[in-house]
């Protein structure tokens, strides 16, 4: 397995990884990215999929959800539209204000539940 690379450390976004329609595009491997970064995209894509719905059905703009974790307007919109890689930090702050527990998906696709 191909070592991978810091995602954050290149010039790539998640929204680099997309083709199509930002989140709902499919992922692809970009060039000079290891099959672990592609992951890693993936990953992203589907947490802020989930993040967007669940501050949709609350009927939170993104300005109330900034309000409500201490995080600046610009880093929820930064996430929300693929600019930058999220920090754990600030997924945590997100999944309490929107009531979501953190949920971790096994590389063989088993439900690993911390607690």
């Amino acid at each position: 397995m191909p070592a991978a690379t810091d995602p954050s450390a290149s010039r790539l976004r998640p929204v680099d990884y997309v083709s199509g329609p930002w989140p709902r595009g499919t992922v692809q491997r970009q060039p000079g990215t290891s099959e672990a970064d592609t992951y890693a995209a993936e990953q992203v894509v589907r947490l802020v999929r989930e993040l967007i719905a669940r501050r949709k059905r609350r009927g939170l703009r993104r300005s109330q959800l900034a309000a409500m974790t201490g995080l600046r307007p610009n880093t929820v919109s930064d996430l929300e539209n693929g600019q930058t890689w999220p920090d754990l930090r600030t997924v945590a702050l997100i999944a309490w204000a929107l009531e979501a527990d953190l949920e971790f998906v096994g590389r063989e696709g088993q439900r690993v539940r911390d607690g």
